[in-house]
């Protein structure tokens, strides 16, 4: 993820750095639109984990950043890029959350790290987003990053506990240890 050098109070939470901008990537002008896997990424948002999984340089951000950019998601989008390091769940979910709010999504987290299960921090985050009308759909372009057990066991978490109002499109160089879900 992206740090800015010295964020203002007023842009993050405290102790959270982040870049100015948690935005779509941007697509060239002239991108080749490809319908099915469009509609397979639309598809796959019907369900809580859609993984994208291809080598480095296949296409996997373009194309998701394309999808979201046409307005495909079936509810609120944020797009996360993880960066070296950033795999670690003390360094992802205070800037997940972040994120999130600066989407407009309230997340009542006043202590932004989680509890050695992960369940304080990620149960309020699931109980928040259990409450929403529409979905949330998170993207998360991961690279080449691995997500450790940790960060894989609270996800799941998440996932399970967000009453299937998120759903969370993972871009990935690899596919995860266990195919039920990252980490």
């Amino acid at each position: 993820m992206r740090r800015a050098a010295a964020p203002t109070e007023s842009s993050t939470s405290p102790g959270v750095q982040l870049a100015p901008s948690a935005a779509v990537p941007l697509a060239p002008s002239a991108v080749v639109t490809r319908a099915r896997l469009l509609a397979r990424l639309t598809e796959g948002t019907s369900g809580p984990l859609t993984l994208v999984s291809a080598q480095a340089g296949s296409g996997k951000t373009l194309l998701a950043s394309h999808w979201a950019r046409l307005g495909l998601a079936p509810g609120q989008l944020a797009w996360i890029t993880v960066e070296d390091g950033d795999a670690d769940a003390d360094v992802f979910w205070p800037w997940l959350i972040e994120c999130l709010r600066r989407q407009g999504v309230a997340v009542d987290a006043p202590d932004l790290h989680p509890s050695a299960d992960g369940h304080g921090l990620v149960g309020r985050l699931a109980r928040t987003i259990a409450q929403r009308g529409e979905p949330l759909v998170v993207v998360i372009d991961e690279g080449c990053q691995s997500i450790d057990s940790q960060l894989g066991r609270q996800w799941d978490y998440l996932l399970r506990h967000s009453d299937a109002k998120l759903r969370v499109i993972w871009l990935t160089r690899a596919d995860p240890a266990d195919p039920g879900g990252p980490g």
